[in-house]
């Protein structure tokens, strides 16, 4: 795995790390005005952090996929494509729906949906997060080892 996607998933794993954290804050501390205050910007800062490195991740492997298809096409390429398309799709997924969820806590601080609706939420929102994470890292490490390769094919 490269340096770049290194970095991404160490991004990735800081705003994964950092909505559970701020889950805990929102479970544990009192629903005082500060607090739900505090709650908020450090769930805007974990939101931002994830959608980054998910980001980045989903337009790499794009990008990469296309860079590929010149390089190299061989009998893995359909096996290539789905894998990309999965992790793509669940990297998608994890920013909608947490950018959902970050949204639906506006309701939840206006009244309009109950306080256990916006914790079930934030548990569903992480355990997406962590398979998105996983399938991406997964596949950003077997793809620098296919790159490689292709690179080395054409090199004379």
């Amino acid at each position: 795995m490269n340096r770049w996607a290194r970095i991404q998933l160490g991004i990735g794993a800081l705003g994964i790390g950092s909505f559970a954290a701020v889950g805990l804050h929102g479970l544990l501390s009192p629903a005082s005005d500060e607090m739900v205050a505090l709650h908020a910007q450090l769930a805007l800062l974990a939101t931002l952090l994830v959608v980054l490195s998910f980001s980045w991740v989903a337009i790499f492997l794009v990008a990469c996929e296309r860079g590929l298809r010149r390089l190299a096409a061989g009998p893995s390429e359909a096996a290539w494509t789905s894998a990309r398309r999965r992790t793509v799709g669940w990297t998608v997924a994890g920013q909608v729906v947490l950018v959902g969820h970050f949204a639906a806590a506006g309701s939840l601080y206006a009244m309009r949906i109950p306080g256990w609706f916006h914790g079930a939420s934030a548990a569903v929102t992480l355990a997406l997060l962590v398979v998105a994470w996983l399938l991406a890292a997964r596949n950003l490490s077997r793809h620098g080892a296919r790159i490689g390769a292709a690179i080395e094919q054409r090199l004379p």
